[in-house]
């Protein structure tokens, strides 16, 4: 994922960080910047992650509500390399939609598709 659009995974309110510690790969995540409500750790086992990961830290809460749109966002920047002005101006209208009525809306029934693909295809 671009740099400098990272940000936008976390515009509906999930703050996540992914980073490297010693030979884990820690997974943090809350609806506040500097407190998680989450916390995952998965060891390198050489050949890619592993899959058998720990949860050291679960407070359910209204952060649980963003992880679908979170990951929607996500996987839609790197399907689409990064955001054009135009994938821009829709993001943006979603999020705004999202804020005002609670209902996230961002992509077509084909790009649902081909999303569920992509995330299929991550197994």
């Amino acid at each position: 994922m671009p740099f400098n659009q990272r940000g936008w995974v976390n515009e509906v309110g999930l703050y996540v960080q992914l980073r490297p510690a010693g030979p884990y790969m820690i997974l943090q995540a809350g609806d506040h910047m500097f407190r998680s409500s989450i916390s995952v750790r998965c060891r390198d086992s050489g050949e890619g992650w592993d899959a058998d990961f720990k949860i050291d830290k679960y407070s359910p809460g209204a952060w649980e509500k963003l992880v679908g749109p979170t990951l929607e966002i996500a996987g839609w920047i790197v399907v689409n390399s990064g955001l054009n002005d135009d994938l821009l101006k829709r993001l943006t209208e979603a999020v705004a939609r999202f804020r005002s009525t609670g209902i996230w809306a961002l992509l077509t029934e084909e790009e649902q598709k081909h999303m569920g693909d992509f995330f299929s295809s991550m197994d």
